[in-house]
């Protein structure tokens, strides 16, 4: 009982019984009728939420069943429905982190996108890159004669461009940096 999580799901609505789960919750409407949301990634276009709504008939214990589904579902196929290309997402990225960054800096990171990283992960979907395919790419840096800190460089650079990647929700299957070797 100590350990820091509370016994039941956090009540938020006084008005309609809403509790609240980790990505979605449940609403009565009525007796044995339940209203399940769960939040969906957001429109890769405008930026908007987008959230997901099914009614179930039945007791709570079936709501509750059919929330972890959902929620189940939901989380497989942001991994599984991401199509965006490496090259694609990381140019994106570099757009938008050069209004923080200094110009010599963002030439930098244009270099090691340009003539490392894209040629050896660019084809790949976002969600299936491993860490083996980053270990390949440092292992090949190294071999080619590559600095030590140059291969950090690179590293720091994927690093980033996963973590924003993981806000975008485009990459939700984990961050495979800190399994990779340097």
């Amino acid at each position: 009982m100590g350990d820091g999580f509370p016994s039941e799901p956090r009540k938020s609505c006084p008005h309609c019984a809403r509790i609240q789960h980790a990505r979605g919750y449940i609403c009565k409407r009525d007796k044995d009728v339940w209203q399940l949301v769960v939040d969906l990634p957001k429109d890769p276009v405008s930026g908007k939420r987008r959230q997901k709504y099914v009614t179930v008939h039945g007791s709570k214990r079936k709501a509750d069943f059919e929330l972890q589904k959902l929620l189940s579902e939901a989380q497989q196929s942001r991994a599984r429905d991401s199509s965006v290309l490496v090259e694609s997402a990381i140019r994106e990225w570099i757009t938008l982190v050069s209004q923080n960054l200094s110009p010599t800096t963002v030439r930098g990171y244009m270099g090691w996108i340009d003539l490392k990283i894209v040629p050896a992960l660019g084809m790949l979907p976002l969600a299936d890159v491993t860490p083996a395919h980053l270990d390949r790419l440092y292992r090949d840096l190294t071999a080619q004669g590559s600095a030590p800190a140059s291969v950090r460089q690179v590293h720091a650079i994927i690093r980033r461009f996963f973590n924003q990647a993981m806000k975008w929700t485009v990459c939700d299957t984990g961050l495979p940096c800190p399994n990779a070797r340097l």
